[in-house]
């Protein structure tokens, strides 16, 4: 980095401009991630059980991750990502699922 003229600040502010730029955040709801992930009896499964326990709504989940749905976690350092949201709905909680994923 001496060679380079650069401090880790400046490393670590380039990175996250990059990422963002190359990687959009994204927050949608987990029901959508698992249909999504889910094959066509599993999805149909999880359909049923959304229909017959509407409990299971009134609570939404959401997941944090970028559009390649690798090293989701990251998106904790786009500015103002996470704020966004947690402006657009009434209360927020982190639950941290795995190392890489955040539910809130």
């Amino acid at each position: 980095m001496r060679r380079w003229k650069v401090t880790a600040s400046d490393l670590y502010k380039l990175a996250v401009a990059n990422m963002q730029r190359l990687w959009e955040g994204v927050v949608e709801p987990v029901q959508d991630m698992i249909f999504e992930m889910a094959d066509d009896q599993m999805a149909e499964e999880y359909g049923v059980f959304l229909e017959e326990n509407e409990g299971a709504r009134e609570m939404p989940l959401y997941v944090l991750t970028n559009a390649i749905r690798l090293n989701g976690a990251s998106v904790l350092f786009y500015t103002d990502c996470l704020k966004s949201f947690a402006d657009s709905v009434e209360e927020i909680f982190l639950y941290c699922q795995a190392v890489s994923m955040k539910y809130c």
